[in-house]
C-alpha cells in the first residue's frame, strides 16, 4: 500500500519541477499521519495486524487532496470537490486493500471517506467506527503541528494558494469569534483570515475522540501555541479558558 501511495503521488509530480509545494505539503502530512495512527493504534492495545491496517489508513487518508489540488487549485472542498468522497473513490480501486479482511477494507475505505466530515458519522459501527475516531483525532494532531511550523517559519504563506478565501490577517472576524462562543463550532467555509483558520482549529479540539490524543493536546501545549499568533481580543482568551477547561475535565475523568 506504500508502494500504491507513492506511485500515485507521483504521478502529480511535473517533469523538471516535481510535485507542486501543496502537494509535498500533503504527502509529508500522510506520512505523518500514518506514523500518528501507528502510535495512536499501540498505545490502544490494537493487535498488530490492526496496527498496521490503522498506519495504511493515515497514509491514505487524503489521496482525495492530490487530484482536487491539481483540478480546481484549491484545498476548500465547498469551492471544489469533497476530498473524502474523492479519496473513497480512489482508494476503492487500491488492489492492495482487497488483500485485507473483509472488515478491516471496509474500515479503511470509510476512514478515508468520512475523516473530514464535520460531525462524526454515527450510523458506522464496530472496527469502522474505530478507525473513524482514529484517523479524526491522528489527522487533526499532525494538522496542528503544520499549521505552527509554517507559522514559524514565513507567517504561513502557502495558506492563499491552499485556501484562497483566506488572507493572512491574524485578527479573527467577529461573526466567527460569536458563533464559536456560543457553538463551540462554525463552517469552514466562512472563515475569511488566518485568525479564523487559528481559532476554528482551537475549537477542533471538542471532537477528539481518544483521551490519549487529547494528552498529546495538552503535552504539546497546542491550545495557547495556536492563540500566540491570533490578535484577538478577550473573547479569544475566553475561548481558549473553555478549551482548556474541557481538557482538564475530560482528562481528568479517564
Amino acid at each position: 500500500m506504500r508502494a500504491c501511495f507513492d506511485d500515485y503521488v507521483q504521478s502529480f509530480a511535473k517533469e523538471g519541477v516535481g510535485l507542486a509545494a501543496p502537494l509535498i505539503l500533503k504527502q509529508q502530512h500522510s506520512e505523518r499521519v500514518a506514523q500518528e495512527c501507528r502510535e495512536l493504534s499501540s498505545g490502544l492495545g490494537w493487535p498488530e495486524g490492526l496496527q498496521r491496517s490503522a498506519e495504511a489508513l493515515g497514509l491514505l487518508h487524503d489521496l482525495g487532496r492530490f487530484s482536487q489540488f491539481a483540478q480546481y487549485h484549491t484545498f476548500a472542498d465547498g469551492s471544489s470537490v469533497d476530498h473524502g468522497e474523492r479519496g473513497y473513490e480512489i482508494a476503492s480501486r487500491c488492489k492492495q486493500l482487497s488483500r485485507l479482511p473483509d472488515a478491516e477494507r471496509t474500515a479503511i475505505l470509510e476512514g478515508i471517506r468520512h475523516h473530514n466530515d464535520r460531525r462524526i458519522l454515527e450510523e458506522l459501527d464496530g472496527q469502522s467506527m474505530d478507525f473513524l475516531r482514529l484517523i479524526r483525532d491522528a489527522d487533526k494532531l499532525d494538522i496542528y503541528r503544520v499549521v505552527l511550523e509554517a507559522i514559524d517559519l514565513d507567517g504561513f504563506q502557502e495558506l492563499p494558494k491552499m485556501l484562497p478565501q483566506i488572507n493572512l490577517q491574524r485578527r479573527p472576524s467577529p461573526e466567527i469569534l460569536d458563533e464559536l462562543l456560543i457553538h463551540q463550532s462554525c463552517s469552514f467555509e466562512r472563515l475569511r483570515t488566518l485568525g479564523d483558520f487559528l481559532m476554528i482549529q482551537l475549537s477542533w479540539i471538542y471532537d477528539f475522540n481518544f483521551p490519549m490524543a487529547l494528552r498529546q493536546v495538552h503535552d504539546r501545549e497546542i491550545p495557547t501555541r495556536l492563540l500566540k499568533h491570533v490578535e484577538g481580543d478577550a473573547r479569544c482568551a475566553e475561548i481558549l479558558e473553555k478549551v482548556q477547561r474541557f481538557i482538564r475535565d475530560r482528562l481528568a475523568r479517564r
